[in-house]
């Protein structure tokens, strides 16, 4: 009868144990020793560092030296800095679990961690009239280019921009659209008259080896007959026409382009074989360039 008796609280003492660790938010911690990880499930960008930090007891966490681990070190590592904290260094999209745990290994806690990644866009508007931010301003081909350009979540990318073949210049003649861009991106553009600069053309740099990218583009004139194409070129390459006439809402995308070794795509820009106004004027009024998801 002792026996079934003993075998009975021993079980009950389990259940309640098992119940108790169920929730740590409905466990009073206040006269145990414990670390615990402030998220149980953490999820960070590819590009982006993240920080988390471990609460402790009050009983003697102030003496704990802790130590920050990742299951799988190909996905993300884990740095300990100052005051129970650690920073998150993503490295591959995936999922893993990171671990906390006092350096004699006797209190430990474990929190899930998802890498995922966001593809980037990049908006570029040329010419001398600046648009608001998502966009990028390239003000004049004779400029520098642009580096480190920022995303449209506002955060900086490795991408770059410059002219690698000379336009004749900008131009503003204050033109609508209806596509939902600001005016401030219609009303101005970087352009070539043909006759006198038959090729034109951007060198895009900081893409990503492996990764494809989409470019699309814009160019509004209030003119007639003229034609832009757009040659864009990496380790493929894709060509677009864009009538640039009275253009309120004419876009042109070229898809599935992969840079070359080096991370660059070449745009080359020339009259289309359409374009039959006087100058042969061809030019641009915006890029976009987005990663595609793979």
């Amino acid at each position: 009868m002792k026996s079934i008796k003993f075998i009975f609280c021993t079980m009950a003492l389990a259940f309640t144990t098992l119940m108790s660790c169920s929730d740590d938010n409905e466990v009073d911690l206040s006269n145990r020793k414990f670390v615990r990880i402030d998220q149980s499930a953490v999820y960070v960008e590819i590009d982006e560092n993240v920080t988390v930090t471990a609460s402790v007891d009050t009983l003697a966490g102030d003496s704990y030296l802790l130590k920050w681990s990742v299951l799988d070190s190909d996905v993300a590592t884990i740095e300990g800095v100052e005051n129970n904290a650690a920073v998150i260094t993503p490295i591959a999209v995936g999922k893993t679990v990171i671990k906390v745990e006092t350096a004699d290994g006797k209190l430990c806690y474990f929190s899930d961690l998802t890498v995922t990644k966001t593809p980037k866009t990049c908006y570029i508007d040329f010419g001398v009239i600046d648009s608001p931010a998502p966009f990028n301003n390239y003000r004049n081909p004779r400029d520098p280019g642009l580096v480190n350009m920022l995303d449209h979540r506002g955060r900086p990318t490795t991408f770059g921009i410059e002219v690698d073949k000379p336009f004749s210049g900008e131009l503003a003649r204050g033109l609508n659209n209806n596509l939902g861009l600001p005016k401030t991106a219609s009303e101005d553009m970087f352009f070539s008259d043909g006759i006198a600069i038959p090729l034109s053309g951007f060198k895009v740099t900081g893409l990503s080896q492996g990764t494809k990218y989409t470019f699309s583009f814009y160019a509004h004139i209030n003119d007639r007959g003229t034609e832009t194409e757009f040659h864009v070129i990496g380790k493929n390459d894709g060509v677009a026409y864009l009538v640039n006439d009275y253009n309120l809402d004419r876009t042109v995308e070229i898809k599935g382009i992969e840079p070359n070794d080096e991370g660059v795509v070449y745009i080359e820009m020339k009259p289309g074989p359409n374009n039959v106004q006087w100058a042969k004027f061809f030019g641009v009024n915006t890029m976009v360039l987005s990663e595609e998801e793979n």
